[in-house]
């Protein structure tokens, strides 16, 4: 059986996030991941790896990480450039850039390492097969050091078979890492290998030299290309979102970035890239570290006040404080999220929502609606993944999110809440929701809603507040 290169990444990353995080998997995980991204191209995206965040790359195999960021690219793979444009242009052709670009002795050592050792290779599901072309196709794409490490980008071309595809060859490339007097034979590759572009940038952020404090970012991409990458962005006591951009020092269309402790986010940030003769941005196949994957794929410390857990599914409320932190650049261990409301849609309904808070430091607040549903396995398929702002002034569990889906209305707001009625613009009522604590998920269909009340059980309004539109 022959698996596409994205379903080969997604799979991976659910494998081994679940090998780490969750309990140990049944012995047909792999054929039932395969299954279920087979099932989700026809139907719905995987929470795991559709337009949340994109967030970051377990196994190095590159793709778009700057969907979430950029606000419109959520999770998809970077499709490759037209192939009309300049074949002389292909990265496969340009010449070795970055310091060690002179250095033929070093050069050639790292074109002869192995890219699949024998540690990664144990961690294939059976039947995998991953690129590994001959040496004499390869070829160094940049070679330089960064922040007192070495880091190399190897281009090669495998044969059809090994790729799983028809036609010709394809152009497949891995990145390697070291510290900064390594020799050749002490780099190591960051992850699995994976499909290149001709055209395309492509990008590896890590922290090669074992520190998150020195996480780094390269960039190779075409003569005259130029980068900047999104290394933080703050929600104001307004509920604004203001984003930092800090630009890349290029050179010959190829260039590093040392972060050190600059960047807040762990991994998923958003790198943006121009090139002359084209007026719409490029976003480079992002290959991130393993180890700043491992730190993003630790369990998240989540406040469940409310006593909410038992109806939220475990991987999709993790999954859901992780888009929350690398949307705003917040660290895990400085997240402190809040599970805000969850549960069944109900009135016959297969679907599930759950609500995530968090309070910025600016004293703004924000709520990430996830509307998802579980399939047989138990595995976590998302409709869709929407986040509020609020401005400082009102305390989370006091602040009403009143956050409406196709066929749902998820509600959470004061404590002595005890009933939400949905109303029309005209006031009319159109649907009641009970809370327990303020919090309730219940159906809600047509005609659109335009605001909700909340009242107590006694029947005293509490709190009245318009439906939560999407922001931030």
């Amino acid at each position: 059986m022959t698996i596409s290169d994205s379903e080969l990444e997604a799979g991976l990353r659910d494998l081994r996030y679940r090998a780490d995080v969750l309990a140990p998997p049944p012995a047909d995980l792999a054929e039932r991941t395969r299954a279920r991204y087979r099932a989700q191209r026809r139907s719905r995206t995987a929470i795991a790896a559709g337009g949340l965040v994109a967030l970051a790359l377990v196994v190095g195999v590159p793709v778009a990480t700057s969907g979430l960021l950029s606000g419109d690219r959520g999770g998809e793979v970077a499709v490759p450039s037209s192939p009309t444009q300049d074949p002389a242009r292909s990265l496969y052709d340009l010449p070795t850039r970055g310091s060690f670009a002179g250095d033929e002795e070093w050069l050639a050592g790292v074109r002869e390492l192995d890219w699949i050792p024998p540690e990664l290779a144990a961690q294939l599901p059976p039947g995998v097969e991953l690129p590994d072309p001959p040496v004499d196709t390869r070829r160094v794409a940049w070679a330089g050091e960064v922040a007192g490490g070495r880091v190399a980008l190897v281009l090669g071309r495998a044969e059809q078979e090994v790729l799983g595809r028809t036609g010709q060859e394809g152009l497949v490339q891995t990145w390697f890492t070291g510290p900064g007097d390594a020799v050749p034979g002490e780099m190591v590759p960051v992850g699995f290998p994976g499909p290149g572009s001709e055209l395309d940038p492509t990008a590896l952020f890590a922290a090669p030299y074992g520190s998150p404090a020195q996480r780094v970012l390269v960039v190779v991409g075409a003569p005259g290309d130029e980068a900047r990458m999104l290394t933080g962005r703050t929600v104001t006591a307004s509920a604004d979102v203001v984003d930092r951009w800090e630009s890349v020092l290029m050179e010959e269309g190829a260039g590093a970035l040392a972060l050190g402790d600059s960047a807040d986010w762990p991994t998923g940030l958003s790198v943006e890239m121009s090139r002359p003769g084209q007026s719409r941005p490029l976003y480079p196949q992002t290959t991130t570290g393993e180890g700043l994957d491992r730190a993003w794929n630790e369990p998240v410390e989540v406040a469940d006040p409310r006593g909410l857990r038992g109806l939220a599914h475990e991987f999709v409320l993790q999954e859901a404080a992780r888009q929350l932190a690398g949307r705003y650049g917040l660290p895990l261990r400085d997240l402190r999220p809040t599970l805000l409301a969850a549960g069944p849609v109900g009135g016959g309904s297969e679907d599930r929502t759950l609500l995530v808070g968090l309070t910025f430091p600016s004293g703004a607040t924000g709520a990430a609606l996830v509307d998802y549903w579980t399939d047989s396995f138990d595995m976590a398929q998302e409709d869709s993944f929407r986040v509020t702002l609020a401005a400082a002034g009102t305390p989370l569990l006091e602040q009403v999110f009143a956050v409406p889906t196709a066929n749902s209305i998820t509600i959470s707001g004061p404590e002595s809440g005890a009933l939400a009625e949905v109303l029309l613009a005209d006031g009319i009522l159109h649907a009641t929701v009970p809370l327990v604590d303020g919090a309730g998920v219940g159906p809600l269909g047509p005609p659109a809603a335009d605001r909700v009340r909340i009242l107590d059980a006694r029947g005293a309004v509490v709190a009245e507040a318009p439906l939560s539109e999407p922001s931030g």
